[in-house]
């Protein structure tokens, strides 16, 4: 395989790997930073105004957000009239454990689905660079052959 493709099949390899992976701190990599020591927590009213100024900036916090504001009493587990840090995230926790259990076969079917067009995707991309790469362009002078499986 001439060097050429050999890079580009890696660059290929490492996009879909990363995009599988989702990667895995998020945004820039970085993991979120930890909860202020202080935690005293949100009153319904400050998460509200938190809610409407995160918009849709920041879709993972302000979903968690309107899940607590939405639910406010469960979240609050101590009954302090604020939610803290880790409340949210317990409340978090437990509710997605049960919208897990409960929508398991939805979601390995949705997984399935996704899975399969973006696999569909790639080898969609792998064949457009094969052609344009492949014997018979200019691009490629040696009798050098490419074979895509799957």
């Amino acid at each position: 395989m001439s060097s050429s493709i050999q890079k580009l099949a890696d660059a290929l390899d490492s996009q879909a790997f990363s995009s599988r992976m989702g990667g895995a701190h998020g945004a820039g990599g970085m993991p979120p930073p930890p909860p202020p020591e202080d935690d005293t927590g949100f009153t319904k009213d400050q998460l509200s105004s938190q809610l409407s100024q995160i918009g849709s900036t920041d879709s993972e916090r302000s979903d968690l957000i309107s899940k607590v504001v939405s639910n406010f009493d469960k979240a609050d587990a101590n009954g302090d009239g604020k939610v803290s840090m880790q409340e949210a995230m317990a409340y978090d926790q437990s509710s997605q454990s049960r919208s897990t259990s409960s929508s398991t076969t939805d979601t390995s079917t949705a997984s399935t689905t996704s899975s399969s067009q973006s696999d569909a995707a790639l080898m969609h991309k792998l064949m457009e660079l094969a052609r344009a790469y492949g014997p018979g362009s200019d691009a490629f002078n040696s009798t050098s052959s490419l074979t895509v499986t799957a």
